[in-house]
């Protein structure tokens, strides 16, 4: 996720580290500098990266698998996302991808797909030149009805309301 303003002792010196080395006329092999840049890229993921990815280690030997189908679900949240598809990119049967995602997510695809959905919705409802229409369409649905009754249920309020209240604020 991003953050900013962040101090970090190990980046700042991973970081310095990795910038002298590129810069250096006379560099030390390859290998050091590309060890240098994966350890930066390990201490990034294990300290920021979201809750979710970190937990799903934890629970399940297919978290991998399933990471890739999140990661796909976060990438094309606009297009409509057939448990079939899922599955595939996390190489499983449908019957196995939704058992196993359901047991490291403690919701089914389908539900994790719509709280996504108005995840990103609630971040698209702050900018006044959107129309909900719009916005519905590009988190995915081709209904705003939908859209909206979907919301109404995630978050206890209508998007039109969800907005007045947001900007208000």
């Amino acid at each position: 996720m991003p953050q900013f303003g962040i101090v970090d002792p190990v980046i700042r010196s991973l970081g310095t580290t990795l910038d002298g080395e590129m810069w250096c006329n006379n560099p030390k092999p390859s290998f050091y500098a590309e060890r240098l840049a994966s350890t930066l890229a390990s201490h990034i993921l294990v300290t920021y990266s979201r809750y979710r990815y970190r937990e799903m280690r934890n629970r399940g030997p297919h978290w991998t698998k399933l990471r890739r189908s999140i990661e796909y679900i976060d990438a094309n949240i606009d297009q409509p996302l057939p448990l079939d598809e899922l599955a595939r990119m996390a190489g499983m049967s449908k019957f196995h991808f939704a058992k196993s995602f359901s047991q490291a997510m403690g919701i089914p695809p389908h539900q994790y797909l719509v709280r996504a959905r108005v995840q990103k919705a609630k971040g698209l409802l702050t900018d006044a030149t959107l129309s909900v229409s719009e916005i519905a369409s590009r988190v995915g649905y081709a209904d705003t009805g939908q859209f909206s009754a979907q919301f109404l249920k995630g978050m206890g309020l209508s998007p039109a309301r969800y907005r007045r209240y947001v900007t208000r604020s």
